[in-house]
């Protein structure tokens, strides 16, 4: 199940699989008071919905799943915020990285990059 702001890829949200839930975030409003019927919106699929792990992208994703989260209290949360759009905005960033690279994930990032990483200071890794 994917909950997001549906603009221009629902269609391949749900060509992968996926179960397209639509949110009505809106990208631009700052006024907390405005972004309330957002949270309840959030907070009504996650009871419904009780996901094991709750993934979310973004400052206000991260910010509003996590007040949701609190009456939900899926297993696992995890908070992804764009390091390089903190770093830009001179905000301290201290990446962790942890576990060992998995060979058959596409994406997985290959042992020698990740020491790379570590000894370049872009992030810690803790391989276990």
């Amino acid at each position: 199940m994917v909950a997001t702001r549906v603009r221009n890829h629902g269609e391949k949200i749900r060509d992968e699989g996926f179960r397209l839930l639509p949110l009505r975030l809106r990208r631009r409003g700052r006024a907390p008071w405005t972004e309330l019927p957002a949270i309840f919106e959030l907070i009504k699929i996650l009871l419904r919905e009780r996901p094991d792990i709750l993934h979310q992208v973004g400052l206000k994703p991260v910010i509003y799943g996590s007040i949701a989260a609190i009456l939900a209290r899926p297993k696992v949360v995890i908070n992804g915020l764009a390091a390089r759009a903190l770093k830009f905005r001179d905000v301290p960033v201290h990446i962790k990285l942890v576990g060992a690279p998995d060979p058959d994930n596409p994406s997985n990032i290959p042992e020698r990059t990740l020491r790379q990483w570590d000894r370049e200071g872009c992030i810690e890794w803790v391989k276990k």
